[in-house]
């Protein structure tokens, strides 16, 4: 078969060759061929791709292979967000369960006796966040010293935020042989973090550069000032097959501009580090289905979160940093897939677009808004001929002092009126 002609594919079960064809994939990604033979054979890897460039399916290939059925908890993938892990948790049992495996996810706020109910079962896969993990290693009813693999996937966000004194101290009950894989879109990028992850022992996995499968995502900009953004994203939402992921810097002028796109008809759902974990649950499903149109977000969806296909990412507000730029962009153009990132730009952020541009190696296009559509050249701005502009002006005149005369006109016949009955009562009184 033709998309499974690399190497370490060919030995794969029939069970996911068939899924493979099914889901209709067309290739590996340079991450997926290249990341393979070292995870496969147990190396410690830091594994650093583009956004969208398939990461999830790299690293869950080759270590759903070597966990064996029947032997308990094996592989532990661990991610910075609820919404990650359940997405992540996900895809895993869609692969693990062909191969017979048992795969569960486990996350904060969740019930915790269900939760007790499928550990006891003592599944060979567990996905889910670092706190709720924590807990259960220290109830004794996940085996830490047991697992053969550890993963951090977003390693440079659950290094980073309240996860890190869970995700450290769970790696320091990991035995000294588990295989340890780092993964991210950045990671080398923080210099401290690189530091901290690559050791003699681990293997560095980049394909930054060699990795085309974002290369059909169109990053422009359209030049407006601030007080007309709200109004552009109302326009923007009634592009036709418009479907977007909005992001804004700051969680109360998300609240604010919502308020406005509700009270004006516009279909959205919001998903904030604020809300409850049932309504970002609801807000992903509504904007997933196509009943929401514009998805108002910050950075907390900036990262891992999987649209299938989506064409748009709007950047209501420029994010501080270029790292964030990468990850907002990634939720669109995904494998390979076409994209738009759209950033709403005052006048003076054009050095910021100029410095995006240069970090980034990217051309940022200005577009335009206009006809209901967003356009790459600027519309015509009809202008009368300069030689018509007097007469312009002597018609105008003209109409003004017709409209005079008339009113004038009109004062005179009501005074002559008047008098006219004046005269007749007068006449009568005589």
């Amino acid at each position: 078969m033709k998309e499974l002609t690399d190497s370490f594919a060919k030995e794969w079960p029939s069970e996911w060759k068939e899924h493979w064809q099914e889901k209709k994939f067309e290739k590996f990604s340079p991450i997926q061929v290249k990341s393979f033979p070292h995870l496969f054979q147990g190396e410690n890897a830091v594994v650093v791709s583009p956004t969208g460039s398939g990461k999830t399916l790299a690293y869950l290939f080759p270590t759903l292979l070597k966990v064996t059925k029947g032997s308990g908890n094996q592989l532990l993938i661990l991610l910075p967000s609820h919404e990650l892990a359940m997405q992540v948790g996900k895809v895993t049992k869609e692969w693990a369960e062909l191969l017979g495996l048992h795969s569960e996810t486990i996350i904060g706020g969740a019930n915790t006796k269900r939760q007790l109910e499928k550990l006891k079962q003592q599944p060979e896969i567990i996905v889910g966040s670092a706190g709720r993990i924590f807990e259960w290693i220290q109830n004794k009813k996940i085996k830490a010293h047991l697992l053969r693999t550890i993963i951090l996937d977003e390693v440079d966000q659950l290094l980073q935020t309240n996860e890190v004194t869970f995700t450290q101290k769970i790696m320091q009950r990991l035995d000294n042989q588990a295989q340890q894989i780092f993964v991210s879109a950045t990671a080398l990028q923080n210099k401290e973090l690189a530091q901290k992850l690559i050791h003699s022992n681990t293997q560095v996995i980049d394909v930054t550069n060699e990795d085309q499968s974002n290369r059909q995502t169109t990053h422009c900009y359209v030049q407006i000032p601030k007080r007309k953004k709200a109004d552009y994203l109302r326009r923007l939402a009634h592009i036709p097959n418009m479907s977007a992921v909005v992001f804004f810097n700051e969680l109360t002028e998300m609240g604010s501009i919502a308020e406005k796109l509700i009270y004006e008809g516009v279909p959205i759902a919001t998903f904030a580090s604020d809300q409850s974990k049932g309504e970002r649950k609801l807000a992903l499903q509504l904007f997933e289905k196509g009943k929401a149109t514009l998805l108002l977000t910050t950075d907390i969806a900036a990262r891992g979160l999987d649209f299938e296909a989506l064409p748009y990412v709007i950047q209501y507000d420029l994010p501080y940093k270029v790292e964030n730029y990468r990850h907002r962009s990634g939720r669109t153009g995904r494998m390979g897939k076409k994209g738009v990132v759209l950033s709403l730009c005052e006048e003076s952020q054009k050095r910021d677009i100029r410095k995006f541009e240069e970090e980034m190696k990217e051309k940022f296009v200005e577009v335009f808004i206009h006809g209901g559509a967003i356009v790459f050249e600027k519309p015509e701005i009809l202008v009368e001929k300069s030689s018509s502009i007097p007469e312009t002006k002597e018609k105008s005149l003209l109409v003004k002092k017709k409209v005079k005369e008339k009113v004038k006109k009109s004062k005179k016949k009501v005074k002559v009126k008047k008098k006219a009955q004046k005269d007749k009562g007068a006449r009568k009184k005589s």
